[in-house]
């Protein structure tokens, strides 16, 4: 045996397969950095660029480009449509926001296409401008409003003049001395005892310490202290006051952005006024293939992507307390066989196409499956040969009458009325 031979050899196949792998993870970066979703950020970070430069045409053809990438996002309409009544051009802005309601069901820019209609027949408005004056929660602390309908001081640099940006609400409320000073860096906010933390990514709770005060600036440490976010442009995204279980007090919503090289971040806090004391009261946080929404009512709903044929989705929303209530999580797995272990469940697909969801309704973990399928009456359950094949594998399913029943006794279990869920978003 040529021992010197069969030691090249090795090394040569080492080195075959240490390149192998340095190609593998080049091919992954690759994807990664061109997938839709930084595509659609690096057009609108390039709009953003041309607009300091006041290079008009080519913002427009940038945003143009982010709507071309991912038409079901609302961002870049409401951008473009923004610039083009900067420009004085109604007409256009008008046709952009038609198209967004073609792609997509934001209620946000077919109240911002009403608005633009109404401007465009005289009266002078911007598209940013705030809704004021409908569907405001029935109150009678009218002490709470600060917009009577006139247009606040341009001059001033107020907090209610910063959060009345927030993006959806119709009604706002005096944010009160405790959340400006906090927001002008002059008090802190103490971890709740009774604190949702939600967090995945940057669970804050974990690392905040009981009784002591953080303030704005000592939260974006802890959220850039969480990873090697050295480099991150890590900053407040937004102010928003919104009125948690619609009783007239307000509370303080922050978003904090995290913007790396492949992945964006977002962390949202509540902060409510306890008795003359801030308290953070919930966290959580979304990236690139996830999301989290909470209205103006408290009302809250979140989802994501957890493989190619897989994702997920949950509801719950934020009482008049501060406390956060969990209504129903549920899950959809495309490849239920391969993933659970059960080969036998492999062709059933073949006899119609049918989804596998799995329901939770409290933290208990305790799950429920349901096999529907949809159709152009709505969603009904899937064929009975397919529950059967399901049942004759050990595996307990549920009907879509029988969800929907445990997800309408959990609501009425956790107080959500319909008022909050129908209000959302000012509506």
């Amino acid at each position: 045996m040529d021992i010197k031979k069969e030691k090249g050899k090795g090394i040569w196949i080492a080195i075959i397969a240490a390149l192998a792998v340095a190609l593998i993870v080049v091919i992954v970066i690759a994807v990664m950095v061109n997938s839709p979703a930084q595509k659609y950020r690096k057009q609108m970070k390039l709009a953003e660029r041309y607009l300091e430069e006041l290079d008009y045409d080519r913002a427009v053809a940038a945003y143009q480009a982010a709507i071309e990438i991912d038409p079901k996002n609302p961002e870049a309409y409401e951008a473009l449509a923004e610039l083009y009544l900067d420009q004085e051009d109604k007409e256009a802005a008008i046709e952009v926001l038609k198209e967004a309601l073609d792609n997509t069901e934001s209620r946000r820019l077919k109240k911002l296409l009403a608005e633009a209609e109404e401007t465009d027949s005289g009266s002078e408005a911007s598209i940013t401008d705030e809704v004021r004056g409908e569907s405001q929660p029935d109150t009678s602390n009218e002490e709470l409003q600060v917009n009577d309908g006139e247009d606040p001081d341009p001059g001033a640099d107020t907090v209610t003049e910063r959060l009345t940006s927030y993006e959806e609400a119709e009604t706002v409320y005096d944010p009160g001395p405790l959340y400006e000073e906090f927001l002008n860096g002059g008090r802190g906010v103490y971890i709740a005892d009774d604190c949702y933390d939600g967090g995945e990514y940057f669970p804050l709770g974990q690392k905040m310490e009981k009784g002591r005060e953080y303030t704005k600036d000592e939260l974006i440490g802890l959220v850039r202290g969480m990873d090697d976010f050295g480099d991150a442009d890590i900053a407040i995204e937004s102010e928003r006051i919104i009125d948690c279980g619609l009783d007239g007090i307000s509370e303080l919503l922050l978003t904090i952005s995290v913007d790396v090289y492949v992945d964006n971040f977002e962390v949202q806090l509540l902060i409510k006024d306890r008795n003359d004391r801030l308290e953070l009261c919930y966290i959580v946080d979304s990236w690139s293939r996830s999301w989290t929404y909470v209205s103006y009512s408290g009302y809250v709903r979140g989802g994501g992507s957890s493989g190619a044929a897989s994702g997920y989705g949950w509801c719950g929303y934020i009482d008049r307390d501060g406390i956060f209530r969990i209504w129903y999580e549920c899950s959809e797995e495309g490849d239920f066989s391969t993933v659970y272990g059960y080969p036998q469940l492999s062709d059933l697909r073949e006899i119609e196409p049918f989804s596998v969801l799995i329901y939770s309704f409290s933290e208990t973990g305790e799950r429920f499956i349901c096999l529907s399928t949809y159709t152009e009456e709505g969603r009904k359950d899937a064929a009975d040969e397919i529950q059967q094949a399901f049942h004759e594998a050990g595996i307990v399913t549920y009907s879509v009458s029988e969800i929907d029943e445990m997800i309408d006794r959990r609501r009425e279990e956790i107080g959500l009325t319909r008022d909050i869920m129908e209000y959302e978003d000012g509506q």
